[in-house]
């Protein structure tokens, strides 16, 4: 790797990146960045045998660097990278983001027999994995070291219906969740944070409860009460996955299906509040400081959810708020 540019200097996620001798034999930035991306946000330890089974090699990739295949999560990572050294770049080309339209239709609808040989076997898995049923998402990365931007997001729109209308069409009786995302210099430095700082929303909030009641141990104070799933939706819509910085997962997603529980959830939400205390276990949080402002209102300093980020996510990918009368136990 060559000497990093003054612009990147004293950026804690980029240091530690640089650094990694490991990365360095997977050739260029690009890839190397891939990789050091999906060991943030996956916690991976053997990279080595992730690289060998994902990386894509060879200059006939069709726009595809890495597709990771974990079929034990029922997640699929499908990446293009890209690392500037250039000082005077502030963001990434957003040509670079539609080439993963490119990748997508090689992987999943051409003809296999027109693959190139380098791809094939990947394209083979894939295919595979979706047919049994054994994937549940698809997320499509656009990873490099530079500022997120309104035309990067724009073009991996795009990206994201392309993929949605191929997958449809192709398996039109597999639901999967297909999400493209830019991976930039903020979100890269967020998931670098999550390793050292548990809660990453630092906020405070104050928020009207029924009651509730305080427990307290030698070296840490709690408080058991109920808030309604209207103030769990706003908080996901803002801040999205930083509310489960200090959970070992994250949310799972939602399928249309009955036997799912997240989607069970988000009915029992839109069509059944009332009884939404019952069916849910609640909800349990670590927080910075807990106030208690009378009878009737709590102040709590940062919030990170680390048992019930399911109920968390389907509640906040809810189209609109759900009723005041949905609430849940809440333990913090």
């Amino acid at each position: 790797m060559t000497e990093v540019g003054n612009y990147d200097k004293n950026i804690p996620f980029i240091d530690a990146f640089l650094t990694r001798e490991d990365l360095k034999k997977y050739g260029n930035k690009g890839n190397a960045l891939i990789l050091y991306a999906l060991q943030l946000k996956y916690k991976l330890e053997d990279l080595d045998s992730v690289a060998a089974d994902s990386l894509i090699d060879g200059p006939n990739d069709k726009k595809c660097d890495l597709v990771y295949i974990d079929r034990d999560s029922g997640e699929v990572v499908i990446a293009q990278g890209y690392y500037s050294d250039n000082p005077s770049r502030k963001e990434a080309k957003a040509n670079k983001a539609s080439d993963l339209n490119t990748a997508i239709g090689w992987l999943i609808t051409r003809d296999i027999s027109e693959v190139p040989s380098n791809i094939k076997s990947t394209a083979i898995a894939l295919r595979e994995a979706i047919e049994s049923k054994e994937i549940r998402s698809i997320k499509i990365w656009f990873v490099h070291n530079l500022e997120e931007s309104q035309n990067v997001l724009d073009e991996l729109k795009t990206v994201e219906n392309t993929a949605k209308h191929v997958i449809s069409s192709k398996y039109p009786k597999i639901d999967i969740e297909i999400e493209a995302s830019e991976i930039g210099r903020n979100t890269l430095e967020d998931w670098y944070e999550d390793l050292e700082y548990k809660i990453l929303v630092t906020e405070s909030f104050e928020i009207e409860v029924p009651g509730g009641y305080p427990i307290h141990g030698e070296e840490w104070s709690a408080f058991v009460t109920t808030v309604s799933a209207k103030w769990l939706h706003s908080l996901y819509q803002k801040y999205k996955e930083k509310l489960f910085s200090a959970n070992v997962r994250d949310f799972l997603g939602v399928r249309n299906s009955d036997r799912n529980i997240n989607f069970g959830i988000k009915n029992t939400a839109e069509k059944n509040p009332d009884n939404f205390w019952v069916y849910n276990n609640g909800i349990t949080a670590l927080v910075n400081n807990i106030d208690i402002l009378g009878d009737k209102k709590l102040k709590i300093d940062g919030l990170s959810i680390v048992n019930g980020a399911q109920t968390t996510g389907a509640i906040g990918t809810l189209s609109s708020p759900p009723s005041e009368k949905a609430r849940f136990l809440f333990d913090l």
